[in-house]
């Protein structure tokens, strides 16, 4: 389900899975050296110790290691 759309700045949405329901937001913003994007994954509970445990290296593996790599060949 999206939450929120604003074309060329923001999209959010909810990830349900697992039996969780978060919110995934990606945001751009201009940026001295050009853009920034930034991934925020919230509405994780205490009770939620091994989902928030796995989200940051998932988010690292899958996106943040793929993208540094499709950024680099475009140099």
């Amino acid at each position: 389900e999206i939450l929120e759309l604003e074309p060329g700045k923001r999209l959010s949405y909810r990830w349900d899975g697992a039996g969780l329901s978060t919110v995934v937001a990606w945001t751009l913003a201009a940026s001295d050296t050009g853009t920034r994007l930034e991934l925020e994954h919230s509405g994780f509970k205490p009770e939620n110790g091994q989902a928030f445990a796995g989200a940051k290296p998932g988010w690292q593996r899958r996106v943040a290691e793929r993208l540094a790599a499709l950024l680099q060949s475009r140099d």
